[in-house]
């Protein structure tokens, strides 16, 4: 699962990067809670802890046993957090 930088950044701004590992990979990108194309009703409620969350509801969704984070800047933070 690739996480992009910011907050506030999106993951059409580093598609060019991970674009590469589709081809041995199978990858999940997604706009983080409040960027890009994600909308958050209340901007106070997305915390450091609630972006982690959100990574185990998505591996919950998409049934992953495991999975390998990839994050670049304020993606690897949380990387590292989960």
């Amino acid at each position: 699962m690739y996480l992009h930088g910011g907050p506030g950044g999106t993951i059409d701004q580093q598609f060019a990067n991970v674009e590469p590992l589709a081809d041995s990979h199978v990858w999940i990108g997604f706009d983080q809670r409040g960027s890009g194309l994600s909308t958050v009703p209340d901007s106070l409620s997305i915390t450091t802890l609630r972006h982690v969350a959100h990574l185990e509801e998505l591996r919950r969704h998409f049934g992953i046993r495991q999975m390998t984070l990839f994050g670049h800047s304020w993606g690897a933070v949380l990387a590292a957090l989960y």
